[in-house]
């Protein structure tokens, strides 16, 4: 069975994530992690 670390609550806008909330949004990148200028626009991308 799957443990989930336990951690704090934090508001973030009108979103509560942390604490015993469910996982509202989960996604990856696929460009090396190094390649800062990409990964960065990869990010904006998915959430702006």
């Amino acid at each position: 069975m799957y443990h989930r670390t336990e951690t704090r609550p934090v508001r973030v806008g009108n979103l509560t994530i942390g604490g015993n909330n469910q996982v509202i949004i989960q996604s990856m990148t696929t460009t090396k992690t190094a390649n800062v200028k990409d990964t960065v626009a990869q990010i904006q991308f998915t959430f702006l």
